[in-house]
């Protein structure tokens, strides 16, 4: 099941998506063999690790690219602000690693871009990719703020994701909160929500979000019973 978190442009601002790392080189032998994917709500910080295998017989080389994306009511990245990322990192194999942004696409409402590095392969080497990056809730009139991951960008890597866990924190969050996820079919692990897909090929438009929505000086802006019937079970934090 999937719940649909309506972009009205005029009152809500998404911005700092992030996602799964992309091969920029659609013919590239590279691929994903799992991916891990650790959000921490309170902390609004992503730490994505990545497990790749050339699976030719010759090295190779690869681009890869991490996505960033927004929209909404929004500076979009240009000459005065190049990111909405508040930090970005990355490593090789346990080595950090230097990056270069690239703008890809946009308008005066949305932004896509890329922050991309080459990675050699020798025949058949497994390599380990991390990054990690901190950014901004997205957020709209009606007080229901949520966090997107992107899993579609994944699609390019040869053959079938082997495995992706997504695991979300919702340390951080106000007790009061009640929480909605647009992918169903995770699991509750305490304070945690947690996906787990193998051996797949993300749908174009996969993503995994979490939102939630907070009482504002003991009133809601929506009654629970309204995000039900617009978004689909919920849920309060203990």
């Amino acid at each position: 099941m999937w719940i649909a978190l309506a972009l009205a442009l005029n009152d809500s601002a998404v911005m700092g998506v992030g996602g799964t790392v992309s091969a920029l080189d659609t013919t590239t032998p590279v691929r994903m063999v799992r991916e891990r994917i650790d959000i921490h709500m309170g902390q609004r910080k992503v730490n994505a690790e990545f497990l790749f295998q050339n699976t030719a017989n010759a090295p190779t080389r690869v681009l890869m690219g991490f996505p960033e994306e927004g929209g909404g009511d929004i500076e979009v990245p240009g000459p005065n602000r190049s990111t909405w990322f508040k930090s970005f990192r990355s490593w090789v194999d346990g080595e950090p690693v230097a990056v270069q942004r690239r703008p890809s696409e946009g308008d005066d409402m949305f932004y896509k871009q890329w922050w991309t590095k080459e990675v050699t392969f020798a025949a058949r080497q497994e390599r380990t990719v991390r990054n990690e990056y901190v950014t901004t809730l997205g957020g709209s009139a009606t007080g229901i703020s949520w966090l997107t991951y992107v899993l579609s960008t994944g699609r390019p890597w040869q053959g079938t994701i082997g495995e992706a866990v997504i695991t979300v924190d919702l340390a951080g969050i106000p007790r009061n909160a009640w929480i909605g996820a647009r992918t169903a079919n995770y699991v509750r692990q305490g304070d945690k929500l947690v996906w787990v897909k193998r051996n797949f090929e993300p749908a174009e438009d996969e993503e995994v979000v979490v939102a939630y929505w907070v009482q504002v000086k003991g009133s809601p802006i929506v009654r629970p019973d309204e995000l039900r019937q617009q978004y689909g079970p919920i849920f309060q934090r203990d």
